[in-house]
């Protein structure tokens, strides 16, 4: 049902809109999430971040966040997956409906 994925999506909006300015300032006082190393936390807030531009999620006001993201996204871990989420989202959905 289409109006259950659009509550679902602003319900994940508001969820998460509360928590970046939390993650904004403990990313102006740390280089990761939970300090001055990678850890596993950095990694799952990436992953679940990596959804924003697809639910259209305005990072904007997090110039923190957004270097810190877009430094991860250039690093091995994350480009042997992907080079970005979107387009590997795009592209699975489109050999989906190539394969319909």
């Amino acid at each position: 049902n289409a109006s259950q994925d659009e509550r679902s999506l602003e319900d994940g909006r508001r969820f998460i809109n509360q928590y970046l300015p939390i993650i904004e300032q403990q990313l102006i006082q740390h280089t990761y999430i939970a300090g001055k190393t990678l850890t596993l936390a950095d990694i799952s807030l990436l992953s679940a971040l990596d959804v924003c531009e697809l639910a259209e999620v305005d990072l904007s006001a997090y110039a923190h966040l957004i270097a810190w993201r877009k430094n991860l996204m250039r690093q091995d871990f994350y480009t042997k997956c992907h080079e970005s989420y979107t387009a590997s989202f795009q592209k699975m959905l489109a050999s989906m409906g190539a394969a319909a």
